[in-house]
This record gives C-alpha cells, structure tokens and sequence, in this order.
C-alpha cells in the first residue's frame, strides 16, 4: 500500500506561502516554509491508501460480482468461493441479520477485503478458510468501523473439500 500524491491544491498553497514569505522578513519566511511543510507531511499521510479504496474491487453485494459462481449474492447456507478481489459490504441492519453462509474460501490468490467507509459489518459462515487474503485495515490506514465476524460451526461435524479438519502440523513447544 502506499501512499497518495500531495495534492495540487496543497502544493499550490505551499508555493504560495513560500512567495509570501520570500518578500517578508528572512525570519517570516522559514517560519512559513516550515509551516507548509509540516501541512503538506500531515496531509499526505493521512491520505495514505486504503485497502477498500483499492481499483479492480467487485462488491460482495452486486450479483455481477457471482455470475460466474453461484449466480447471485450469497445467501443462507451458500458455498462461497472468493477467488478474486472482493469488497465486503454487509452492514448489520435492524430487524435483519444476514446470511449464515455455510462457508466462506479465499482462494490463493483472492482477496475479501472490508469496506472501511462502512460502519457495523458482519460476516456469518460456519468456517472460513483462507488461502489467499482476508483483510481489515492496514498498517498506515486502520479500519474505523465495527466489525463483527462470526462462526457457528461445529468441529464434531466438520468436512471440508478433503473430508477432513485442518489441523497445524507441529506440535506446540513444551513450556520450560
């Protein structure tokens, strides 16, 4: 992720304050200098890109985003299989609970990504499982909103494409 250019408004402002102070007191004008600068830093990094502002995202609820999988939006007990870029925009409606989703997989190389310019999303599956991305926020632009993601499976009645749970391969180390 990185970050977005300065503004050419902002720079506008910076080189005008700088010709300000270039015909002001000597003093006057690093003072303003270091003023627009410090404007300028605060600027760009609280500007820095978002994970949901990413191009190419298809959103969770537009159909086109399914036509070639299941063939509409996910509902209750839907086998989803994310293999592209996806933008996930269920919000917590009153009086409405969305979808309990038999399970969610993130294909390697597919992404579900949480639309932070939402507020109270929420993902219901009996698992997820993810080999590619699953992503709230990021290091320099940190999820605002309310997220709530809960799994009602049960581990006695678990299968998945291989008929069986995924379990780590190494055992935890014994404590001294």
């Amino acid at each position: 992720i990185t970050q977005c250019p300065p503004h050419p408004p902002l720079l506008l402002l910076l080189l005008w304050l700088i010709m300000m102070a270039m015909m002001a007191a000597p003093r006057m004008y690093f003072t303003l200098v270091l003023a627009g600068v410090v404007i300028l830093l605060l600027t760009n990094s609280a500007l820095a890109a978002c994970p949901w502002s990413a191009s190419g995202l298809s959103r969770w609820s537009d159909a086109n985003t399914w036509s070639s999988t299941l063939g509409h939006v996910p509902t209750t007990n839907d086998v989803v299989t994310i293999t592209g870029q996806v933008l996930y925009d269920v919000v917590a409606t009153s009086g409405d609970s969305p979808p309990l989703l038999s399970s969610v997989t993130i294909a390697a190389g597919g992404s579900l990504v949480l639309d932070g310019a939402l507020d109270d999303l929420v993902l219901d599956a009996k698992w997820i499982f993810v080999q590619g991305s699953f992503i709230i926020g990021a290091d320099d632009c940190i999820f605002p909103g309310h997220v709530t993601v809960t799994l009602w499976g049960d581990r006695d009645n678990f299968t998945n494409s291989a008929n069986s749970m995924p379990t780590a391969s190494a055992p935890l180390p014994k404590s001294p």
